[in-house]
C-alpha cells in the first residue's frame, strides 16, 4: 500500500529523477540573477558593407604596424558580478567574429560606471580588418 501512495501508477516512479531535476532547477533560478553577464554592442563603420564572419579573432593592445581597416566600434558592458576584464574580452571577440573582424584593439581597460543604482564594468575597442 505504501508503494502505491508513493508513486500513483507505474510510469511516475521511472520520470521521478526528471520530476526531481525539473523542480530543482525551478527552484535555484532565482539565483540566475546573481550570475555574470556580459553584452557586446557593435557601431560598423559602414553598415551597407558585410563581412562573412570569422572563425579567429586576435586580441591587440595597440593599433597594428602593418594596413588595417577599421570596420566597426565595440562596447562591452557588464554586470556588477563580473569579476575579470577576460570576461568582457571574450564576450568582445565573439561579436568581432561575428562581424567579421581579423582581430580587436582594445583602447580602454575594463572600467566601472555606476548608472542610477546599477554598477557597470565598460570595456571599449575597434573592430578591424587586415
Amino acid at each position: 500500500m505504501a508503494k502505491y501512495f508513493m508513486f500513483p501508477c507505474q510510469s511516475v516512479g521511472k520520470f521521478w529523477p526528471s520530476l526531481f531535476l525539473g523542480v530543482a532547477l525551478l527552484a535555484s533560478s532565482g539565483c540566475a540573477t546573481m550570475m555574470a553577464k556580459a553584452v557586446t554592442n557593435a557601431s560598423l563603420v559602414d553598415p551597407s558593407r558585410r563581412y562573412a564572419a570569422t572563425t579567429s579573432v586576435q586580441l591587440l593592445r595597440e593599433r597594428p604596424r602593418e594596413p588595417y581597416k577599421v570596420i566597426g566600434y565595440l562596447e562591452t558592458l557588464g554586470n556588477e558580478y563580473v569579476n575579470s576584464e577576460i570576461f568582457l574580452v571574450e564576450n568582445m571577440r565573439a561579436k568581432a567574429r561575428e562581424i567579421g573582424a581579423d582581430a580587436i584593439v582594445v583602447h580602454s581597460k575594463g572600467r566601472t560606471t555606476v548608472r542610477g543604482s546599477d554598477i557597470i564594468q565598460l570595456l571599449e575597442g575597434e573592430a578591424i580588418k587586415f
